[in-house]
């Protein structure tokens, strides 16, 4: 796909990947449940969501998606290490603990969980990561010089082109979907 992209266009001088992943589980409703979900690839701090569901906490049912919060040692360049997996209302409140996601191994455990129903017509609970962002294609091309002598550093153009994964999701607030895959290309610009 990245080499595609840029020959479709000569201005395109630099292409951008961002992975976004998706595993699918169905769920056993109205039942204490382990889940245990392997991206088995690196993934990135605070970008963890799901379709919505109704969760219950205690005796009282909330309508939730989950997201992740990286432990204090989950620092740049690297973001190893571990978080917890948060119940999160859509008013933006946190509703409980219910896990934990390892951001190396790309597992995330949620144990003991009491899943209701789903919202829509959807049949599996969607979790969706991303993968960390440590590949890059800049090229000289895309590098500009901080002036003109020529021992002074280079710095990469701010714009770069990013890549959805496709699935098969349509746009639905009501369930927590987004649309499939989303391309953009930014040419590169003569400055005047």
């Amino acid at each position: 796909m990245h080499d595609a992209i840029k020959a479709g266009d000569e201005s395109i001088i630099t292409i951008g990947i961002t992975n976004k992943l998706q595993k699918r589980i169905k769920p056993e409703f109205n039942v204490a449940k382990n889940y245990t979900v392997m991206f088995n690839q690196k993934l990135q701090p605070r970008e963890l969501t799901t379709s919505y569901f109704n969760l219950t906490v205690g005796s009282v049912i909330h309508k939730v998606t989950l997201v992740d919060v990286p432990g204090s040692t989950v620092v740049p360049p690297s973001y190893s290490g571990t978080g917890v997996v948060n119940a999160i209302a859509l008013d933006g409140t946190k509703v409980s603990e219910v896990g934990t996601i390892d951001y190396d191994s790309g597992k995330i455990i949620i144990p003991a969980i009491i899943i209701n129903t789903l919202y829509g017509t959807e049949t599996n609970l969607r979790i969706n990561a991303v993968t960390q962002r440590d590949v890059r294609d800049i090229t000289t091309q895309a590098l500009v010089r901080t002036s003109d002598t020529s021992t002074a550093a280079v710095v990469a153009k701010p714009s770069r082109n990013v890549v959805l994964t496709l699935d098969d999701s349509v746009l639905d607030a009501t369930v927590n979907t987004k649309l499939g895959l989303k391309i953009s290309a930014t040419p590169e610009v003569e400055e005047i």
